[in-house]
C-alpha cells in the first residue's frame, strides 16, 4: 500500500513537473514545434504592425517597391521638320523654383530621360546651339511615373556684340544675357565680344555685368543683330536720410527710371531698409534720370527725382514719411 502511494505520488511530481516546464515555456513564447526556436511573440508583433501600417494598395509604386524619387521624364526633342536634334541640353526645375533639379543631354536620335524626380510640377528648359530656346511645363501624378515629352524647336537667331569700358576699351570676362533668361548667360571673349544663341524674333533687353563696373542695359534689341555694343561705366552711389513712419514697418527704396507712357517704370536697384533705419544707400548704379521711391504699406509712395553721373556719389534728397 505504501509503495502504491509513493508509485502514485511520484507519478503527480512529474506530472506536475512536465506541466510546470510547459508553462514556463509557453510563458516564454517558444514555439514547441519550431526547431529554430523562434520567439512567437516577435512574430506575432511584427504581423500585427504591418497589419496597422497604412497602404495605398492603388499605388503602383506601392507594390512595385519603388522610390519616392525613381520617377523621370521621357521623350524626344525634335526641329520644325519632326527630325531629332542631337545634343540638346535640358535643364529640369520646381515650377515656381530656380535651383536646378537634374539635367540631361539628348542622344543622337533626339532622344532623352530625366530621372531622379518625385511627384511635383516642373519646369523644362531646352536648348540648342541652333534653336531657339523652349520652356515648357508638366507634372509627375504619382511616385515612379515616367511622363512622355515631345519638344519641338524653333529655328533660333543670334544676337552679337561687344562689351567696352567709358574709355572704349574691351571688357574681358563681362557677363551678358536678356532679361527672359531663356537664352542664357554668355561670356566675352579677350577683344570683349559676345554672341548670344537660341533667341527668337522678338526684341529684348540685354544687360551685361562685371566686378567692378555697374551694369550696362540696352533695351528693343532685335535678335539677328551683328554690332551691339554695351558700356560699362564705373559705378555711382546715392545716398540720403530716411524717416519711416511711426506706425509703419520695414521701408522699401528703389531707384526706377521715369516711367514711360506705356507702362511700369523699370527699377535698376532696390532695397528694404528696417524701420528704425536713419538713412538709405544705393550702390552700383549706373549714370542717368531716375525717380527714387519709398514705399511702406499702408502710406502712400514718396517719388522723389535724382540724376547720377558716372562713378559719382550722390547726397540723395530726404525721403520722410509724416
Amino acid at each position: 500500500m505504501g509503495a502504491a502511494l509513493r508509485a502514485v505520488s511520484g507519478r503527480r511530481w512529474l506530472a506536475a513537473g512536465l506541466l510546470f516546464c510547459a508553462g514556463v515555456a509557453a510563458t516564454l513564447g517558444w514555439a514547441s514545434s519550431n526547431s529554430s526556436l523562434a520567439p512567437r511573440s516577435e512574430t506575432r508583433d511584427t504581423q500585427a504592425l504591418a497589419a496597422r501600417r497604412p497602404v495605398d494598395e492603388s499605388d503602383s509604386s506601392v507594390r512595385a517597391g519603388v522610390s519616392r524619387k525613381d520617377g523621370a521624364l521621357v521623350g524626344r526633342v525634335i526641329d520644325a521638320a519632326g527630325r531629332g536634334i542631337s545634343g540638346a541640353q535640358l535643364r529640369v526645375y520646381a515650377e515656381e523654383g530656380t535651383s536646378e533639379l537634374t539635367s540631361t543631354t539628348t542622344d543622337a536620335a533626339g532622344a532623352f530621360e530625366a530621372g531622379g524626380l518625385s511627384p511635383g510640377a516642373f519646369r523644362v528648359v531646352v536648348r540648342s546651339a541652333e534653336h531657339r530656346t523652349a520652356s515648357v511645363t508638366t507634372a509627375l501624378h504619382r511616385r515612379g511615373e515616367r511622363r512622355k515629352l515631345l519638344v519641338a524647336l524653333e529655328p533660333g537667331r543670334v544676337l552679337r556684340g561687344r562689351v567696352v569700358n567709358f574709355e572704349r576699351a574691351p571688357v574681358a570676362g563681362a557677363r551678358v544675357g536678356v532679361s527672359d533668361g531663356l537664352a542664357g548667360l554668355a561670356t566675352t571673349d579677350a577683344d570683349g565680344v559676345f554672341e548670344l544663341r537660341g533667341l527668337g524674333g522678338e526684341p529684348v533687353n540685354v544687360y551685361a555685368v562685371a566686378p567692378g563696373y555697374a551694369p550696362a542695359r540696352l533695351s528693343g534689341s532685335v535678335p539677328g543683330t551683328t554690332d551691339l555694343e554695351l558700356v560699362l561705366e564705373p559705378p555711382a552711389h546715392v545716398e540720403g536720410p530716411l524717416v519711416a513712419p511711426a506706425d509703419g514697418e520695414r521701408v522699401l527704396v528703389s531707384l526706377c527710371r521715369p516711367a514711360p507712357s506705356s507702362g511700369e517704370a523699370p527699377c535698376v536697384a532696390r532695397r528694404l531698409f528696417p524701420k528704425d533705419a536713419d538713412h538709405y544707400v544705393l550702390d552700383r548704379l549706373a549714370s542717368g534720370d531716375y525717380e527714387l521711391v519709398a514705399e511702406v504699406e499702408g502710406h502712400t509712395e514718396l517719388r522723389v527725382p535724382v540724376r547720377i553721373r558716372p562713378g559719382e556719389r550722390v547726397a540723395g534728397p530726404p525721403l520722410a514719411f509724416r
